[in-house]
């Protein structure tokens, strides 16, 4: 086992300056010479996972791995390289499905630009642009041409906002697009606001979909990712919502999404039981740059660059009308016109020059956003559907304090 030096003296002047201990050298025994208490040591864990963003499962570590400085930098190291394991985009099957469409397959449109959580990993609390909710007869247009064009298309509500911010628009909404011939309407909700109440009105509505971005299973990681939201009433909501679809007899899906992320990668075991024995789909995901606009641990050569699946098959529509020439751009600052103006297949057409040199290959042609972006790199999420009632194992698991 490999252990830097460097990297365990940085850790050995960590607990010095911080725990106003003396530490002789870098295999000093913290445990058996009394040095560190238990306190102490969670104290030190803490600073670790501060100082080297990991993120430990305590219920797993060993009185070994917190023995010595030495000791520790190779905890942290493992943790380092093997914490985050992205599950394989697969890129090559993605990239024999890709070809010009006359029409977008999947279609997002924003109900509000609001949002009411402000989360570590998305763009929204940074965006300048203006707010404001769609209006329904907006909808009612769109819905209309995509129901006369592709009635298959997948509609997602919403795109930078929170949609139950606006209830009764958004079961306005769903029930126009049923109304009209279209087969999938979805939902991306932080679910917070999912509250008892309305879980009857939106099963009712013939939601195909319902996925709810929870992304932790303890209230730290939670809390860490999904700042300003309530991990305990999240949970409450959705398995209310779980139980208002068995009381039916079938219904929606609903699906848990886990981004992967350092912060949470310890939990991915723990939140796939929990949520399969109580009937949800789980869908995992690997991390969204927005653009550009965060850092991802995606890693693909460039000689492995596919066109992008997001450009190639779908369409955002803002809340006051505006379509950004790409899913990424979340200020709209390269539009492609407006649907209160032009037909949604104009505005698509006029995408199709972006979407051929993605098709080309010709990627130092596109515009700059588009060069530095790892989106097309996040590939296919992986999605578990959970056992039969009658094949679940009876024991749930616990959810962790």
């Amino acid at each position: 086992m490999y252990i830097d030096p460097g990297m365990a003296d940085e850790i050995r002047s960590l607990i010095v300056e911080t725990l106003l201990v003396k530490v002789e050298s870098l295999d000093t025994d913290l445990l058996t010479t009394g040095l560190l208490d238990s306190l102490r040591l969670l104290e030190l864990l803490t600073q670790l996972e501060q100082r080297f963003n990991v993120r430990f499962d305590c219920q797993s570590l060993e009185l070994d791995d917190l023995r010595s400085p030495s000791m520790l930098a190779a905890l942290v190291a493992r943790y380092s390289d093997n914490e985050l394991k992205m599950h394989d985009p697969e890129l090559s099957k993605i990239a024999q499905t890709l070809q010009e469409l006359p029409f977008p397959t999947k279609f997002a449109v924003e109900v509000t630009a609001h949002c009411n959580l402000a989360c570590a990993m998305c763009h929204h609390p940074a965006m300048k642009r203006p707010k404001g909710r769609m209006p329904l007869e907006l909808w009612k247009r769109c819905a209309d041409q995509v129901a006369a064009a592709s009635p298959r298309t997948d509609c997602w509500f919403s795109f930078c906002g929170e949609p139950l911010l606006e209830p009764d628009l958004l079961l306005r909404m769903l029930e126009y697009g049923k109304s009209v011939g279209l087969r999938s309407l979805n939902i991306n909700t932080n679910g917070i606001l999912l509250t008892p109440d309305l879980a009857g009105p939106i099963l009712e509505s013939g939601v195909n979909l319902i996925v709810f971005g929870v992304d932790g299973f303890t209230r730290d990681t939670y809390g860490r990712i999904r700042i300003r939201g309530d991990r305990d009433v999240l949970y409450s909501n959705i398995e209310h919502l779980l139980g208002e679809r068995a009381a039916r007899g079938n219904g929606s899906e609903i699906q848990v999404q886990f981004i992967e992320m350092n912060e949470n990668m310890h939990e991915l075991k723990a939140f796939k039981a929990y949520w399969l024995e109580r009937g949800a789909s789980v869908k995992v995901r690997n991390k969204l740059s927005w653009g550009g606009t965060f850092d991802t641990p995606l890693s693909i050569t460039p000689e492995e660059r596919i066109a992008c699946p997001w450009a190639m098959t779908m369409m955002h529509v803002f809340w006051d009308g505006r379509v950004p020439r790409c899913p990424g751009d979340t200020e709209g600052v390269e539009g492609a016109g407006n649907a209160w103006d032009e037909p949604l297949a104009v505005l698509w057409q006029r995408l199709g020059s972006y979407r051929d040199l993605h098709l080309k290959h010709e990627f130092d042609k596109l515009p700059e956003r588009c060069r530095d972006c790892k989106d097309w790199m996040t590939g296919a999420a992986q999605r578990i559907r959970p056992l039969p009632t009658s094949a679940r194992p009876r024991a749930a698991a616990e959810a962790w304090a």
